[in-house]
């Protein structure tokens, strides 16, 4: 898409979705780029997520995390949205970022920075056609509770 081009954006195919991953020197510009939010239509409580995305991708550098926006070919609203992206031998992954993740067995927990896929975290974002496909990374893992072994929910990747 043009309105990316000066951000030196990497167009990509990412789990059925074409994902543009934006250069990290244009974290800061793109911030304050009120025209591209309105071309995108990203507004609301979706705008106000870009710069948590931002610094997350600034926080994190291994595995190499980014900011990027992705288009929902289908939807009728909300066709574009931001996120994190993760890049691992060569591959790329949709993601979410937490710092921290609760037992359903027992309710502990586990305060920690971690990555898992999006297609998980949020099921949503990905279209039915895409989701019957998704095949979880083999860099999440399911991780057993500390505190009662019980296995948790998602795949994770602890980073911290």
């Amino acid at each position: 898409m043009e309105a990316f081009i000066k951000y030196h954006a990497k167009e990509l195919i990412i789990d059925g979705l074409k994902t543009y991953i934006i250069s990290p020197e244009y974290y800061e510009s793109i911030l304050n780029d009120e025209d591209l939010f309105e071309k995108l239509g990203i507004c609301g409580t979706f705008k106000d997520m870009v710069p948590v995305l931002i610094g997350n991708a600034g926080q994190i550098s291994s595995p190499d995390v980014g900011f990027a926006f992705v288009r929902h070919e289908n939807r009728k609203k909300f066709i574009w949205e931001a996120t994190n992206v993760c890049e691992y031998n060569g591959h790329y992954y949709h993601v979410s970022i937490g710092n921290g993740w609760m037992c359903r067995k027992c309710g502990y927990v586990h305060k920690e920075m971690m990555i898992m896929p999006k297609a998980e975290s949020e099921p949503s974002f990905l279209e039915m056609k895409y989701l019957s496909a998704f095949e979880v990374p083999d860099i999440f893992r399911k991780l057993p509770c500390k505190k009662c072994g019980n296995i948790l929910q998602n795949h994770l990747l602890i980073i911290g």
